[in-house]
């Protein structure tokens, strides 16, 4: 089982929170079949509309809830030395010459999803942000420097928007079955803090603060609607992941683990 760091904020109209109650993993696990294999189909089907796969086992999840009891947002933490997917599923994305750190200050987010169902303009992104507080939020409890992803191009574009200084270590790849062209990334979170100190400051405060929304979070939604061009919903990346969205620029097809 993964150590568990328990978290539990408001920000805004939502909870977000680990580690999740047995109901509250069993929706996550219903939300991400919705996503990875309804609408993507990146995944078999299983008989109890749920995807599960070997990760979740020491994975430590986080949960977006509205109303302190849907699930409309979700993402997991899967902790080194233990295996990640950029290892595995998603090797091809890596370059021959890139060593996968696997120190106690690394982890790969994964399956960082948005209800595909949401249909309030603006509560998408707002979603996205708060899963997003929260991973930063456990990353810091956890000690966390260096953080792997596998993401859309366009998703690699919506993080620097926000000021986090993702490094590609790969070129980009065509990954079954949609296509869609990803890349593996590295982010330094010390890195971050210091060059959103100077460049981003407002947004740095708001996500390391649990006191509240704030108008950092609101300038971050207008920023990242207007980055994707389309409304987010669905999963970011299969690493990471988003849905729901314009055919062209679909909020599941950004993060793939």
């Amino acid at each position: 089982m993964a150590r568990q760091n328990a978290l539990c904020f408001q920000e805004g109209r939502f909870v977000v929170k680990t580690p999740l109650a047995e109901e509250e993993q069993r929706e996550a696990y219903r939300l991400r079949h919705r996503v990875y294999t309804e609408a993507l189909r990146w995944v078999p089907a299983s008989g109890d509309d749920r995807e599960v796969d070997p990760y979740d086992a020491w994975a430590t999840p986080v949960g977006v809830f509205a109303d302190a009891t849907r699930l409309v947002g979700f993402s997991r933490v899967l902790m080194a030395p233990g295996p990640f997917m950029i290892e595995a599923e998603f090797k091809s994305c890596l370059t021959r010459n890139h060593e996968i750190r696997k120190t106690r200050d690394t982890a790969e987010i994964t399956r960082l999803t948005v209800d595909p169902s949401l249909g309030e303009k603006g509560l998408s992104s707002r979603v996205l942000l708060a899963a997003i507080k929260g991973l930063y939020q456990l990353l810091i409890a956890r000690d966390v420097r260096y953080c792997y992803m596998v993401i859309e191009k366009r998703f690699l574009r919506v993080l620097k928007s926000l000021g986090f200084p993702c490094q590609p270590i790969s070129e980009g790849v065509a990954l079954p079955p949609a296509g869609v062209v990803s890349i593996a990334a590295l982010l330094d979170l010390e890195r971050f803090r210091n060059e959103a100190s100077m460049t981003h400051p407002a947004f740095l405060q708001w996500i390391t603060s649990l006191t509240g929304a704030g108008e950092a979070a609101e300038i971050a939604a207008d920023s990242l609607n207007q980055t994707l061009v389309a409304p987010v919903t669905g999963p970011i990346a299969g690493s990471a992941g988003l849905s729901g969205m314009s055919p062209a620029m679909r909020a599941d097809h950004l993060v793939k683990t």
